[in-house]
C-alpha cells in the first residue's frame, strides 16, 4: 500500500481482491506511517520519492478507512509492534515502529 500514492487506486485493489472471496475470508494490510516518528519517516519518504519510488506514510485513520465493509479484528489496526506482540516486539519503542498492521475479515 505505502507504495501505491493513490488512496482510491488502493481502494479500488482490495476491493477487487475481496468482492469474490467468501464470506470468513480476511484481508491482512501492513503500510508506512509517519504518526510514530514523523520526522524520521518524513525524510525517508523525501528520499524514496527523490529516488522515482513513490511512498505514502499514512495515519491512522486513513488506513482504517481501506477496511470499509470488513469487521476489523482485534487488536484493531495498531502498530505492528502491538498486533499480538510477543515479549520482544512489546518492549520496542514506539518511536522505532513505522508500520501500522491490521486484519479485517469479509462479513
Amino acid at each position: 500500500m505505502h507504495f501505491i500514492p493513490d488512496d482510491a487506486e488502493v481502494q479500488r485493489i482490495i476491493d477487487r481482491l475481496m468482492e469474490p472471496l467468501a464470506p470468513g475470508s480476511m484481508l491482512a494490510v501492513s503500510t508506512c506511517t509517519a504518526d510514530s516518528a514523523p520526522d524520521e519517516v518524513a525524510a525517508g519518504v523525501a528520499a524514496y520519492n527523490a529516488n522515482g519510488i513513490p511512498l505514502v506514510a499514512r495515519t491512522k485513520p486513513e488506513v482504517e478507512r481501506f477496511f470499509h465493509g470488513l469487521e476489523i479484528l482485534d487488536p484493531g489496526i495498531v502498530l505492528v509492534n502491538h498486533w499480538h506482540p510477543d515479549h520482544e516486539a512489546s518492549e520496542d519503542p514506539d518511536a522505532h515502529v513505522h508500520m501500522y498492521g491490521g486484519i479485517g475479515r469479509k462479513p
